[in-house]
């Protein structure tokens, strides 16, 4: 779904070039986008770093404890949230 967006706003961009006075505006965040990719594509590997070091440590994971009584796994969820 995702990739459809992105696609359609580039099909959308590339048929506002069309008119005069919107040119100058889609080439500029055209040239934007084409100048962040490189900041973007260091953000995304931060995220998912992020996000596998979350993944090690087991946040939010409570209900996945096979160690714990249910009542302790509900405190440890509460404590948590």
């Amino acid at each position: 779904m995702c990739v459809i967006v992105i696609l359609l706003i580039i099909k959308t961009f590339f048929f506002l070039r069309i008119f005069p006075t919107l040119t100058p505006i889609v080439v500029m965040l055209s040239n934007v986008i084409f100048d962040l990719r490189i900041f973007l594509f260091f953000y995304f590997i931060l995220i998912l770093l992020f996000s596998q070091l979350f993944a090690v440590l087991g946040l939010g994971n409570a209900a996945l404890r096979t160690d714990l009584s249910a009542e302790d796994q509900e405190k440890l969820q509460k404590t948590l949230a």
